[in-house]
C-alpha cells in the first residue's frame, strides 16, 4: 500500500507540474499577443511626424499594426495611415534593419489602383469581383455568417507590387506617377474564383491577358487564377501563365 501511494503521489505531482505548464505557456502566449501601449504611442507619434516632414496632402494616422504573429518582415509596430486624397491606406514604421521611417504609400496605391482598372475587365469576363480594397473591411468582421454573405459567389482580386523594386523607382508621394510611367511591373496578378475550372476558362483567361496588355493597364505581369471558395481549394492546380 506504501508503494502505490508513492506512485499514485507521483502521479498527481506530475499531473499537476504539467497542468502548471500549459498555464504558464498560456498565460505567456496570450501576453505575447498582446501590443505594449508605449511602443502603440512611440510608432504613432513617429507616423505623425514623418508625414509632416514628408507628405504635403493630408494623411491621418488611424491606427497601429502589432504584427504578432509575424506575418510582415522588418517591424513589429506599424502606424496605419490614410491619404485623403487618394483614399490610400498604407503603413509608415521604423525598420528594423536601418533603424529608418519608411512608408508603404506608393506600394498600396498602385496595388489599388492596377485592382481597380482590373475589375471591369474581369467582370465582363467572370462575374462579380472585389478587390483587395472592398474585400479587407468584409473579412475583418467578426460576424462569419455575414461575411460569408457577403463573399458568397464574388471573385478576389489581388495585385502585388515588389517593395524592393517600388523602393528603388524612387516616387515622389507627393506626385504619385503610376507604375507604367516608370517601366514597374507587377509581381503577380492574382484572382480567386469560388468555383470549379470550366472548359472556356484558358480561352478567357488569355483574353484578359490580350486585353490588360492592348489597353495600356500593364505591359508585362504574372497572371494567376485561384479556384477557392471561402478558403476550400477546389482544384489541385492553379492556372498560371507570365506575359
Amino acid at each position: 500500500m506504501r508503494i502505490l501511494k508513492k506512485v499514485f503521489l507521483g502521479l498527481l505531482i506530475f499531473v499537476g507540474l504539467g497542468v502548471l505548464a500549459v498555464v504558464i505557456l498560456a498565460f505567456s502566449f496570450n501576453q505575447a499577443m498582446k501590443s505594449d501601449a508605449d511602443e502603440e504611442a512611440k510608432i504613432r507619434d513617429s507616423a505623425e511626424q514623418y508625414i509632416i516632414e514628408h507628405f504635403e496632402d493630408e494623411v491621418i494616422v488611424y491606427d497601429v499594426l502589432y504584427d504578432n504573429m509575424d506575418n510582415f518582415s522588418g517591424f513589429e509596430y506599424a502606424a496605419k495611415a490614410r491619404h485623403e486624397t487618394f483614399g490610400t491606406t498604407f503603413l509608415i514604421y521604423r525598420n528594423e534593419e536601418t533603424g529608418q521611417l519608411i512608408d508603404t504609400f506608393i506600394n498600396d496605391k498602385w496595388e489599388d489602383d492596377a485592382e481597380t482598372s482590373i475589375k471591369p475587365y474581369i467582370e465582363e469576363k467572370l462575374g462579380p469581383a472585389l478587390t483587395s480594397q472592398e474585400s479587407e473591411p468584409i473579412v475583418d468582421g467578426d460576424n462569419w455568417d455575414e461575411i460569408e454573405e457577403q463573399m458568397k459567389g464574388k471573385l478576389e482580386i489581388f495585385v502585388w507590387f515588389d517593395e524592393q523594386v517600388v523602393e528603388e523607382a524612387n516616387v515622389d508621394v507627393n506626385n504619385p506617377i503610376s507604375y507604367n510611367e516608370v517601366g514597374v511591373a507587377p509581381s503577380l496578378i492574382s484572382i480567386t474564383i469560388p468555383r470549379n475550372k470550366q472548359t472556356d476558362d484558358d480561352r478567357i483567361f488569355d483574353e484578359l491577358i490580350d486585353s490588360f496588355k492592348t489597353d495600356g493597364i500593364f505591359r508585362h505581369g504574372l497572371l494567376r487564377v485561384e479556384y477557392i471558395d471561402m478558403g476550400v481549394p477546389l482544384e489541385k492546380e492553379n492556372w498560371e501563365k507570365s506575359f
